[in-house]
């Protein structure tokens, strides 16, 4: 049996996103490594990748099974602190 899941990834340019058909038991990393977006974002993606569903970090993607119509999404590091620039 088969699911579908989205990943996503935004840059401040574009957003990136592609549905994949996986088969019942595909993790958030495996998710990752077929998309190949590292490939793809290579000057962006850092090599420690943090992924989520649906804005909440896995703390172990490669243990979390993926479940029909999830959405994964990759996170990029921040250069600025986000809260400093909003006190101003």
């Amino acid at each position: 049996m088969t699911i579908e899941v989205e990943i996503i990834y935004a840059t401040t340019e574009c957003v990136s996103r592609c549905t994949f058909l996986v088969p019942l038991g595909t993790t958030a990393y495996d998710i990752v490594e077929l998309s190949e977006f590292k490939k793809l974002h290579k000057n962006t993606l850092k090599n420690e990748l943090t992924i989520g569903v649906y804005g909440k970090k896995i703390i172990q993607p490669d243990a979390y099974l993926v479940q029909a119509g999830d959405r994964i999404e990759l996170y990029r590091s921040t250069t600025r602190d986000v809260k400093k620039k909003q006190l101003k």
